[in-house]
């Protein structure tokens, strides 16, 4: 399996600071851990990076089920935001590192 380049785990890292730190949106950060990080790997997304694809990705299918039904799902988009925070809270505070290498062994970026 190929590590993804340290540059996407700073990227990866910075966002969830602003995310924990308030600055950006849970699903705003999600989206663009999504798109600016896990849409670059080539290889199967660490499980450090899931929960913000699949938290993104349940938000914006209750966002287009209310604009499409008028259902709101308001309680499910709010769980779906602290569970990013969290997501966000261990990636930040996971001592610097992100990736696991394939025997598990963690890896730090520089």
């Amino acid at each position: 399996m190929t590590l993804p380049p340290p540059r996407l785990s700073r990227a990866a890292r910075d966002i969830a600071k602003q995310i924990v730190s308030d600055e950006l949106d849970p699903y705003d950060g999600a989206m663009k851990i999504w798109k600016q990080v896990i849409d670059q790997l080539d290889n199967p997304i660490p499980d450090e990076l899931w929960p913000f694809k699949s938290n993104a990705s349940a938000i914006e299918d209750c966002l287009w089920n209310a604009r499409e039904s008028g259902v709101d799902h308001d309680e499910l988009i709010a769980q779906c935001k602290q569970e990013i925070v969290q997501a966000a809270r261990a990636l930040v505070g996971d001592g610097g590192g992100l990736m696991h290498s394939p025997t598990g062994r963690r890896i730090t970026p520089p």
